[in-house]
């Protein structure tokens, strides 16, 4: 494991010092210590540690030991190699934290959206496809509105609006602004949505604009590296859990940037990722 410095030197109350790699919490019955690699965390009564000791040199501990005892509680310490891995509550917690965090996407003018459209969806093969598409191009233009108020919903989302005096046909659409913020799970949200009728047009802006999907990539794909535990030997099941969801939902992520159409999969995984995420918020209360 890397990151780890050094080793967590306590002293016991017969006097002895011993070395450990980690040191995981508190507890009102002991502190949970891990001594080397591959073995399983201990805990150490708090009657054989030299408590003198522990206020002098590791006021944290100690404070946390004051706190557990005093309170009955669990108090997660994460010292030495503990560092680099979360706990499963804790993955929730910060899952749940960093999907409500806001971030900037690009509101996109219609003639970007248009271009986008054609590159994804048309190969003129010759004039007749040409004139097909003018034909389609007021529904494009409906489509492309309904996704605006969909999937920037409650942004209040104004248009200025030109049309072809001859064919009434829509040749610019500019927002009043390039950029919202929204959240990734504001995100995951409009695509699980099941009664969602912009799924198609959401496709087209986020090939135009892949850095809206990034952002909750990113999260997903570092909260990844952080679990599952081996050094947490308890709820093992959920570790599990938590493995797959992440790696299912970076899967689907990363499908609706590289393909046309939206995978049905994702409804499922991105429903089990928003049941987390809630979770995750309760446990901040």
């Amino acid at each position: 494991m890397s990151g780890f410095a050094r080793a967590i030197t306590l002293t016991g109350s017969n006097g002895r010092s011993a070395d450990f790699i980690g040191v995981m919490e508190a507890t009102p019955q002991g502190l949970v210590v891990l001594q080397a690699e591959g073995q399983q965390s201990m805990t150490l009564s708090w009657d054989r540690l030299d408590l003198i000791e522990l206020e002098e040199n590791h006021p944290k501990i100690y404070n946390a030991y004051t706190n557990a005892t005093s309170y009955g509680k669990t108090v997660p310490l994460q010292l030495g190699i503990y560092k680099e891995y979360l706990s499963y509550k804790q993955a929730l917690v910060k899952l749940a934290k960093d999907f409500d965090r806001p971030y900037s996407v690009r509101v996109p003018d219609y003639q970007e959206y248009v271009e986008a459209y054609n590159r994804l969806y048309y190969n003129y093969g010759g004039v007749r496809d040409y004139y097909d598409h003018a034909k389609d191009r007021r529904k494009i233009y409906e489509n492309y509105r309904e996704f605006l108020q969909s999937f920037f919903r409650g942004k209040d989302i104004q248009l200025d609006v030109s049309q072809s005096s001859y064919s009434q046909n829509v040749f610019s659409a500019t927002p009043n602004r390039s950029s919202v913020k929204i959240t990734s799970t504001d995100l995951v949200a409009f695509f699980a949505d099941k009664n969602n009728k912009s799924r198609k047009e959401a496709m087209v802006y986020i090939h135009n604009y892949r850095d809206t999907v990034n952002h909750p990539l990113e999260i997903l794909k570092d909260l990844s590296q952080k679990v599952p535990n081996p050094l947490f030997d308890r709820n093992e099941a959920d570790q599990v859990y938590l493995e797959t969801l992440l790696n299912n939902n970076i899967e689907e992520l990363e499908h609706l940037i590289t393909e046309k159409a939206f995978p049905h999969s994702a409804l499922r995984n991105f429903e089990k990722l928003l049941a987390t995420i809630e979770e995750g918020r309760k446990l901040q209360k």
